[in-house]
């Protein structure tokens, strides 16, 4: 929500300036630049806030919980499960490990 709010501040300035300091910003994070800071100390509060509660979700939410590699729990089963059958083009079993047939030409 914060960022949808961002578009009428943006709206006020449509020239880029206000993104290109964004893009320096970001780079000197990336490049461990020290005054990276600095870069956006005349940008407006909302965008500051933006970024601030942005990164905190970083911070909080480590990369992989992001990406749902967390452990997961499979469903419980019955019984067994059968294995697949393969099946030809023509809808007949056939052994495993046999290729399907060939359509002729």
């Amino acid at each position: 929500m914060l960022g949808l709010a961002t578009i009428f501040v943006s709206l006020q300035h449509l020239d880029g300036h206000e993104m290109t300091t964004f893009m320096a910003w970001a780079q000197g994070i990336f490049t461990f630049d020290p005054n990276a800071a600095g870069y956006i100390a005349n940008a407006a509060p909302i965008f500051k806030l933006h970024l601030f509660l942005g990164l905190t979700i970083f911070l909080v939410f480590p990369r992989s919980r992001q990406l749902g590699r967390g452990r997961r729990t499979l469903p419980a089963h019955d019984g067994p499960v059968a294995p697949a059958r393969n099946t030809a083009e023509s809808g007949a079993a056939r052994p495993a490990g046999q290729p399907a047939a060939r359509p002729a030409e």
